[in-house]
């Protein structure tokens, strides 16, 4: 399909190009001064509503729209005074990209007209595009910029062979391009009253440039020659940090996390961080009593199906709104507040099988395992052509352990891994740490020890500087019973630099096994040095010492 806009020709794009023009002139009444220019702090507004990552997923997007009450049948502004925020990631992975950046680009000038305001916030997908690194464009993506311009600039290039769009997609977002341009005019963070709108997060790293600081960093970075080695794409940067996202933190992380993001709003002037970039699968998630919350929830087809929920903001209250509801959120899902959010969002949202995996996950932390477990199984974790993130079997298969379902853990243990393998394959060379992370897990769970084997020594072919590849190698060796080579790579591996727990330990457990206790002794007790409540190496110890090994 051809779109005008996407060719930079005809009447479409002129249109276009007028509305660009207008919002540009609002955030910029000259070009001299470019970044003081662009504004962004806001006064406290009566009404926000905040969307995440997009990604191509048009529909979803409209349908955010329409229930938060910003658009109309005929997707006009009826916002009124409304702040509406996109958090980033309008672009790449799904199909619809240029059609969600038009509906923006409408509505920024009609909500103004209306005295409220659109807010499209730089995403991590937005600087790739505008900088010419196009591997996450989806063929889909391509097609709407296919047409009479990128032939043009295809001969005008010597034929160069690119795929079909390439070439006016590039052109509309270089800083010359229609969309290129736009994006250059917009902010990466802003504050509305007292709340901070980003894509991936301010951390105390940036957050003493300020927000105007930060915002000229990364607009300049986007034109810099050096953008790969900027601020913009460092993993505290304010377009790919985590910090305050992931879902690897343990408790002890989430309350220093926690201290660190208030003492960033404080610095900021502001008492809450809403963020997009970690999605959460169907679910608007506050974090840090009320510090965070997190708003990616997974629009993209990709996400299971893709997830329909947004943020509003109403009278110093923050509600999430569902398909089917609105529910007011609490400061974090901890307690009773956070149980009875999630099964409102369920009951808001009953065809999210994300969501019940939600409230699977809050169950099993609070120590109801049957219900828990009832819950994972009735998203599907135990049939293997449901097609769920790999992690969710790993939480299943602890729920089913925890009622003595031993053969259900298996069975969701074994999916898990298989999932893990085949999303580390399809992601090529940076799937390469998760294929070491899938031998490891193999190893713990003692499942697929040979295709362990086989992802440990891929991961070290390509890794071969990276000692801490070696010891999987090693404890695959050892799970292999070959307790020789083990202790040869382990003792390899710590010669050249590897000091951690596991080194020592498959060392250990490769020496007792030979029966030289005295080896054994002494790496298990290097390894208890190291992890010093770890209960393997404490029976290990043991049975050297009563020589049951």
């Amino acid at each position: 399909m051809t779109s005008a806009s996407s060719t930079l020709t005809g009447r479409a794009a002129h249109v276009l190009g007028a509305v660009v023009a207008f919002v540009v002139a609002l955030a910029l009444p000259s070009a001299e001064g470019l970044e003081q220019t662009i504004p962004c702090e806001f006064d406290p507004v009566d009404r926000i509503v905040a969307i995440g990552d997009i990604h191509g997923a048009y529909d979803r997007f409209v349908d955010n729209l329409k229930a938060t009450g910003v658009v109309d049948d005929e997707l006009d502004w009826i916002g009124g005074a409304t702040h509406l925020v996109q958090t980033g990631d309008v672009l790449d992975r799904g199909p619809d990209s240029q059609k969600a950046m038009d509906l923006l680009i409408k509505l920024e000038s009609q909500a103004v007209a209306s005295g409220g305001r659109v807010h499209a916030l730089i995403g991590n997908h937005e600087f790739f595009n505008a900088v010419g690194q196009l591997g996450f464009v989806s063929e889909k993506e391509l097609e709407a910029f296919e047409g009479k311009r990128d032939q043009e600039l295809k001969k005008a290039n010597g034929d160069v062979d690119v795929r079909p769009g390439e070439l006016a997609l590039r052109e509309a977002y270089s800083a010359s391009g229609l969309y290129g341009q736009w994006i250059r005019t917009h902010n990466a963070v802003i504050r509305i009253g007292d709340l901070v709108f980003v894509h991936g997060g301010v951390t105390p790293e940036v957050a003493a440039l300020g927000l105007c600081g930060i915002n000229d960093r990364v607009r300049a970075d986007l034109d810099s020659e050096e953008w790969a080695y900027s601020l913009s794409m460092k993993d505290f940067g304010p377009l790919l940090t985590r910090r305050y996202s992931g879902d690897d933190l343990a408790a002890s992380e989430l309350m220093e996390r926690g201290a660190e993001i208030r003492q960033v709003l404080e610095t900021l002037g502001a008492r809450t961080m809403v963020m997009g970039h970690t999605v959460t699968f169907g679910l608007v998630e506050p974090r840090f009593e009320g510090a965070a919350i997190l708003i990616d929830t997974g629009m993209f087809e990709g996400y299971l199906g893709g997830h329909q929920a947004a943020l509003v903001v109403e009278g110093g209250s923050f509600y999430a709104v569902y398909p089917n509801g609105t529910v007011e959120t609490p400061g974090s899902l901890a307690g009773e507040r956070g149980k009875n959010y999630i099964e409102a969002a369920v009951a808001a949202a009953p065809k999210e099988s994300a969501l019940k995996r939600q409230l699977a996950a809050l169950r099993f932390r609070r120590g109801e395992y049957r219900e828990a477990a009832a819950l994972y199984e009735d998203v599907g974790v135990l049939e293997a052509r449901a097609r769920l993130p790999y992690f969710w079997r790993k939480e299943a298969a602890s729920s089913f352990a925890a009622i003595g379902a031993a053969d259900k853990a298996e069975q969701a243990n074994e999916l898990y891994l298989q999932g893990m393998r085949i999303t580390a394959e399809r992601a090529g060379v940076s799937g390469v740490p998760l294929l070491h992370a899938y031998a490891r897990e193999c190893l713990r769970l003692d499942l697929q020890t040979d295709e362990a084997f086989d992802a440990a020594r891929q991961a070290a072919a390509a890794y071969p500087k990276n000692m801490s590849f070696k010891v999987t190698i090693a404890w695959a060796w050892l799970a292999r019973g070959d307790e020789r080579r083990a202790s040869r790579v382990a003792s390899l591996a710590i010669r050249q630099g590897e000091d951690s727990f596991l080194a020592y330990y498959v060392l250990g457990q490769a020496q007792a096994s030979l029966g030289n206790a005295e080896q054994a002794l002494k790496a298990l007790h290097t390894a208890q040095e190291r992890e010093p409540d770890n209960e393997d190496v404490k029976v290990a110890l043991m049975k050297v010492q009563t020589g049951t090994n």
